[in-house]
């Protein structure tokens, strides 16, 4: 699954290149902590 912005919040070009590549590389982590606080 490929990470895309919806808007920039104020990120320049730079900054969004870092936060899509963290996320990217983070995915199942996050997808795991993301489930583990609204699935309760």
């Amino acid at each position: 699954m490929q990470v895309s912005f919806c808007k920039s919040g104020g990120f320049n070009r730079h900054e969004l290149s870092q936060i899509q590549r963290l996320v990217e590389q983070h995915r199942e982590q996050l997808i795991r902590g993301w489930n583990d606080y609204f699935n309760d």
